[in-house]
This record gives structure tokens, sequence and C-alpha cells, in this order.
């Protein structure tokens, strides 16, 4: 096998990798899957604005609504691929007038996004 053959077929098994972006629609998500996406197969998550990625695949996820994190990662169980890795650069902080401290409903949003979703989406 000559060298650019085994180049070709390097970068071709590379590519076969699937990295999972949750919370790609911009700042450092779109950046991470923007770079992922020069190598790897990449499938990103969105809320709110849809994420044009080149080599990606976009769902849309609430990550406040359990159920829909678990058709979710359904969706991706049944695209029988293997999954190199999941990245979660989802985010939220409500901190502006003290919602976090003294409303309960910003706190329960804020720990379904920041941390009951991560735990769902590993399970």
């Amino acid at each position: 096998m000559n060298n650019v053959n085994l180049v070709n077929n390097l970068i071709y098994i590379h590519m076969m990798k699937t990295v999972i972006v949750i919370g790609a629609s911009g700042g450092i998500g779109k950046q991470v899957a923007l770079d992922l996406s020069a190598q790897y197969s990449v499938i990103v998550t969105y809320l709110n604005t849809p994420v044009d990625i080149p080599n990606a695949k976009s769902y849309k996820l609430d990550l406040s609504d359990v159920q829909a994190i678990k058709i979710f990662a359904e969706n991706i169980k049944n695209l029988n691929i293997p999954i190199y890795a999941v990245i979660n650069c989802a985010g939220i902080c409500e901190y502006e007038e003290g919602g976090l401290e003294n409303d309960i409903d910003t706190w329960n949003k804020t720990m379904a996004i920041n941390l009951t979703s991560n735990y769902i989406l590993a399970k």
C-alpha cells in the first residue's frame, strides 16, 4: 500500500468516529463543533437557533425536558453508529437580580439544564 492510500484510509477511519456536541448553537459549543467537524462526523444539538456546521447532523433538544432528552438518546441509539465522545457545552446562568437565589422555578430550570441533563445523557 502506498503512502497516499494509507493516509486516505487513516482519514476515512478517523472520519467514521462520531462526536456529539450538546449546545452547539453559539459560543463555545459552536466553535467546538466547527473544529471537530474537520476531523469527525458530528451530531449537534440546539434549542432555539438551528446550527449550520459542515459534516454535522443537527437535532433540536430542550435540556430542561427529561422526556425530550430520552427521545434524543433513543434516536441516537437507533442510528447504530459508535459514539466516540459526547461534549456538553450547554448551560445557563440566570443570576440577575437574585433570580437564582430567590426563585425556585429558576433554580429548577438551572439544575435541569446544567446538572440533570448531563446525568440523563450519560445513562
